[in-house]
């Protein structure tokens, strides 16, 4: 009897303690999981944390970023990836997004560092303090790693995330990776796609040539795989990059956009690239007999701090919308000059005003003849 009840006790042991071993297996592979999908939601530069989004807005969209020290974006870039995804030392872009009518922000700082033996950029997100480090290899745009709070992901070989041939002719492209995470190591696939949509409006203004981007990741850790299919994950602007961002839940279900609302691209403020500095001007009027007055209206867009008006005879305005007296008849030429904080931009109009003589009636004589 004793020996039977020995054996029942050592069954139901062996029972519970591989009952226990499963849970602990099965928390184990949900907190892997968990991990992978944060890191893919890094990856995509999407917030899944409810509490970051109710951080309270904290910059100014026009806000003066003189002193810091940028690296220069280039007038014209080489490559598609440097336009639609450019990279410089010290931007940052401001993003909103309204989820069941509350506003929430989140801000990305761009660095130049060296991670894992590569110079990149480190994307950082301030509200939460996540990390991705990206840098532009030839046509391509790789990713090198991601940091989330305390751990970092450094990818054994880069995760191509863009190329010139999908942001210029449309298409797909496949890319893939190890990391390690809780000491597996984990086969990551990619495969993002991109597609023309031209103009895109957003609260700062219409965009034109935009790109979107699609990404689906698949995983495989000890023979067991997963894949998560997304949408749309970004919104890509020439000269701009990140125009919206999907925002994302933990399950990767789409809950609003992320529109940028400001920030800076090479030094250069967005709002400035979004809405450039274009000269132009109009006049009341454009012949007549000196001194003629014509009254000049400034038609510029753009942020504007300065007007400088040369009206072809001599003299200047400073004044936005200034009147001027022709006083010498001709045919004169008016240019006019607009400047703000990045850059200026030019008008002129060639032999647009035409001021004629003023000719005396010619004395006829006449007779005074009497009744």
């Amino acid at each position: 009897m004793v020996c039977r009840r020995n054996i029942i006790k050592t069954i139901l042991i062996c029972s519970f303690i591989l009952f226990i071993s499963a849970i602990s297996s099965n928390s184990f592979a949900e907190e892997l999981n968990a991990n992978i999908k944060n890191v893919f939601l890094k990856i995509i530069s999407s917030v899944n944390q409810q509490e970051v989004f109710k951080l309270e807005k904290n910059y100014s969209p026009n806000a003066s970023f003189s002193g810091e020290s940028f690296q220069a974006a280039g007038s014209s870039p080489s490559t598609y990836v440097q336009s639609y995804f450019p990279l410089n030392n010290n931007d940052v872009r401001y993003y909103e997004v309204d989820i069941a009518g509350t506003t929430y922000y989140t801000t990305y700082r761009y660095t130049q560092v060296e991670y894992n033996g590569n110079t990149c950029f480190l994307e950082y997100d301030s509200q939460d303090g996540s990390k991705a480090y990206y840098g532009h290899s030839g046509t391509n745009l790789n990713m090198y790693g991601v940091s989330l709070e305390d751990e970092s992901y450094p990818f054994d070989s880069p995760l191509t995330i863009l190329n010139d041939s999908i942001l210029k002719n449309g298409g797909s492209l496949q890319s893939s990776t190890t990391l390690s995470a809780e000491g597996y190591s984990i086969n990551v696939n990619l495969t993002v796609k991109s597609k023309k949509i031209g103009s895109v409006s957003i609260p700062l203004g219409s965009v034109d040539n935009c790109r979107s981007i699609v990404m689906t990741f698949s995983f495989t850790v000890q023979d067991e795989s997963e894949t998560f299919e997304m949408k749309e994950v970004w919104i890509l602007a020439p000269n701009i990059g990140k125009l919206r961002i999907a925002a994302m839940d933990e399950f990767f279900n789409d809950i609003g956009w992320f529109d940028l609302t400001g920030g800076t691209v090479g030094g250069q403020d967005i709002v400035d690239i979004i809405t450039p500095i274009i000269a132009n001007f109009k006049a009341d009027l454009f012949d007549g007999f000196s001194p003629l007055t014509v009254q000049f209206a400034d038609l510029s867009s753009g942020s504007i701090t300065s007007w400088y008006w040369d009206f072809g005879d001599g003299t200047n305005s400073f004044n936005r919308n200034p009147q001027h007296v022709f006083s010498s008849p001709g045919i004169y030429t008016v240019s006019l000059t607009v400047t703000g904080p990045n850059g200026s931009d030019a008008e002129s109009k060639t032999n647009c005003i035409n001021v004629k003589e003023v000719k005396a009636m010619p004395w006829i004589p006449f007779l005074l003849l009497d009744d």
